[in-house]
């Protein structure tokens, strides 16, 4: 049986979550559940993207393209073509930050299961914020009154 994808209004609480957080779920649907685990450190990122097929066949020609913008680089590493019957695949993207950049990468997921064709475009919550590191100084806590003061 086929089975409705996610509402807007869902995709759009996934994704303000994932933008303000490192982990949760980027989609999901009566076929998949799609999450992610973020890190960033000194302008590169490492997302872990976790696909569970919630489907009792396998999905088959899986696929998984990231569009980045002009000042990210990456991509994605070790997606897998199959996800069988009942069971969780991961592979990672990477996304290493050249400078300020706008917009976030977007995403062509598409998969077959038991015959049925799927493709969803969705976008990869990866902000120029996420890149951001804080400022040292004052013995770990953040900088003194008067280092901010001399930075800024």
């Amino acid at each position: 049986g086929s089975s409705p994808g996610a509402t807007a209004e869902q995709m759009w609480q996934w994704r303000a979550r994932l933008v303000a957080n490192k982990e949760g779920v980027l989609y999901e649907d009566g076929f998949v559940q799609i999450g992610i685990k973020s890190q960033f450190q000194a302008g590169r990122g490492r997302i872990q993207v976790f696909v569970g097929n919630k489907r009792e066949a396998p999905l088959t020609s899986f696929s998984f393209r990231a569009t980045f913008p002009n000042e990210l680089q990456g991509g994605p590493a070790g997606v897998p073509s199959v996800v069988e019957a009942r069971q969780q695949a991961q592979f990672t993207v990477s996304a290493e930050c050249l400078g300020a950049f706008r917009g976030c990468p977007d995403l062509d997921i598409a998969f077959a299961c038991s015959g049925e064709a799927r493709n969803m475009a969705l976008s990869l919550p990866i902000t120029v914020s996420k890149y951001l590191e804080p400022a040292a100084g004052g013995g770990g806590a953040g900088p003194t009154a008067g280092e901010f003061e001399g930075r800024w």
